[in-house]
């Protein structure tokens, strides 16, 4: 048994890790998948080199013994002889990937660690020697860099003996991610041609550029004069939506484009002119209302949309002024969103176990849960 520590996988080690994944998939029905942008890969290898002997996990330093053990290369050392890259695949002497571990570090010093054993190869300790080693390497980044690395085991706990074991190691539960569905059935459908999507619009894909129906006339509401909902139903929102590029990786990633919807309440009525004692009260009842418009309001809510496909919609970033929450705008947010999106629909999202408010809302509006990702930490 070996492990080897990899930042930039070679072709035969990619193809180790997608045999490695079949393999489990075909043993169990997982949804967790080995991410392809993994920071480091902990690989383990269990067979014999080819001359019998077991090859170090490489490094650039001295071996206990003061020797030094190179990191790979595919070229001649100095001494004219080889050194060739670990494991680009099954070894003659029968080496095969048992085991794997990738590392994917987010800004908060979390380290999430997807592990996979190939089910022939379980209950022989590798799952264990991978916890090990990647312990060790968080206490040597915890020491340089001053501050405490969380480690997350991903579990889609779909694998009873994936869980056994991480209960078997004292791993506890840290908070699940849940992703929810909701097909639209109501009546902003393709029979509707004022809608998104209707058959005015053949050649819009994302069934959401329409001409934009925010700026109605009338007043809105000051922020502090809001009602509360107390009805069933949830009051009717507009609706004003704007394209937007977003970066998820940086200014120099590829750039995502969204839609941004903002929610207002609908226009106060006019406020009915005080009486002119100087005219007849007939001609007051015939005098036009005071129709001047008063300036933009804060939006209560936004909430943003990204398409995923032909008819499918990834819905992120749903917030609600904090002063406005628990008083049912987030749910009137939502309602009126399902009115844009064209009859047949998929909305997704994802939504963390911990934020019970925006669960229980997601659920009151007809999303259900389809998978859930949870969080051990050790």
């Amino acid at each position: 048994m070996h492990i080897l520590l990899v930042s930039v996988l070679t072709e035969g080690q990619k193809k180790d890790l997608e045999d490695l994944g079949a393999d489990c998939l075909a043993a169990e029905p997982l949804s967790l998948s080995l991410p392809e942008d993994a920071d480091r890969c902990l690989l383990l290898y269990d067979g014999p080199d080819l001359d019998g002997s077991r090859r170090p996990l490489p490094h650039d330093g001295p071996d206990l013994d003061g020797s030094r053990c190179p990191l790979p290369h595919d070229g001649p050392d100095l001494d004219g002889s080889r050194c060739p890259l670990p494991h680009d695949g099954p070894d003659q002497g029968g080496s095969r990937l048992a085991a794997c571990l990738l590392l994917c570090e987010t800004p908060d010093d979390v380290w999430e660690c997807y592990a996979f054993t190939r089910p022939t190869c379980r209950r022989r300790g590798f799952f264990n020697a991978l916890v090990a080693e990647v312990c060790r390497m968080a206490q040597e980044e915890e020491a340089a860099l001053g501050r405490p690395i969380e480690l997350a085991f991903l579990s889609d706990q779909k694998s009873p003996q994936g869980l056994a074991a991480a209960r078997a190691l004292g791993m506890e539960l840290w908070y699940s991610e849940h992703q929810m569905e909701r097909r639209i059935d109501g009546p902003g459908g393709p029979d509707r041609p004022d809608r998104p999507g209707g058959p005015d619009r053949p050649d819009r894909p994302d069934g959401l550029d329409r001409p934009d129906r925010s700026q109605e006339a009338g007043a809105l509401p000051e922020a502090g004069s809001l009602p509360a909902p107390r009805i069933k139903k949830a009051p009717r929102l507009l609706l004003s939506r704007e394209r937007i590029q977003e970066y998820p990786d940086g200014p120099d990633g590829e750039p995502l484009e969204s839609w941004l919807f903002s929610a207002y309440p609908p226009p106060a009525p006019p406020a009915a002119p005080p009486p002119d004692r100087t005219r007849s009260l007939r001609a007051q009842q015939k005098a036009p209302p005071d129709s001047r418009p008063c300036p933009p309001q804060e939006a209560v809510g936004t909430c943003r949309l990204l398409p995923s496909g032909p008819s499918s919609f990834y819905l992120y970033h749903v917030e609600i002024r904090r002063e406005l929450r628990s008083k049912g705008w987030g749910q009137a947010l939502l309602e009126a969103l399902f009115e844009e999106l064209p009859k047949g629909s998929l909305l997704t999202l994802q939504v963390s176990s911990l934020n019970a408010p925006a669960l229980a809302l997601y659920k009151k509006t007809g999303f259900r849960i389809t998978e859930t990702l949870s969080y051990f930490i050790l």
